[in-house]
């Protein structure tokens, strides 16, 4: 998403969602409405205090692209990186999500091309590397 952010091809809404913005939320919005503009966004500000949604990454699902609004909007992250952190959280794959071989080979590539790929945005390990003594233990050898 950081490498890609300004090349992001955007999926325009056949029908755009309204989000009410509470007041607290307006000065938010207006701090970091260029960079969700940047990330692939259409946005437009009601005067009633409604944020139209008529475009989003077309990496985000419908549901994704919402849910990471709100949440950006109500925890005032406004720093680029804390964005992508919590972009990378909405767009990522859940525990249960079935995968087709395929899709797994290309899910390991992106994370070998990703500069940090030891640990998830959040600082949480995702690799874990096992020698030799661990492997012969877990399939029961010497």
């Amino acid at each position: 998403i950081k490498k890609g952010y300004q090349k992001t091809i955007i999926k325009r809404l056949a029908i755009p969602e309204s989000i009410f913005i509470h007041s607290s939320q307006h000065e938010v919005f207006e701090n970091i409405w260029k960079k969700l503009k940047n990330l692939g966004f259409i946005l437009k500000m009601t005067p009633d205090k409604k944020l139209i949604v008529s475009g989003i990454p077309d990496f985000m699902s419908h549901r994704e692209a919402l849910s990471f609004l709100e949440d950006i909007l109500s925890q005032k992250k406004q720093d680029l990186d804390e964005i992508f952190i919590t972009m990378a959280c909405r767009t990522s794959i859940k525990a249960g999500t079935g995968m087709t071989p395929d899709e797994a080979c290309g899910l390991m590539d992106k994370l070998l091309s990703c500069d940090n790929n030891e640990f998830c945005p959040h600082g949480r390990p995702i690799i874990r590397i096992l020698g030799g003594k661990e492997l012969e233990k877990m399939f029961k050898r010497k």
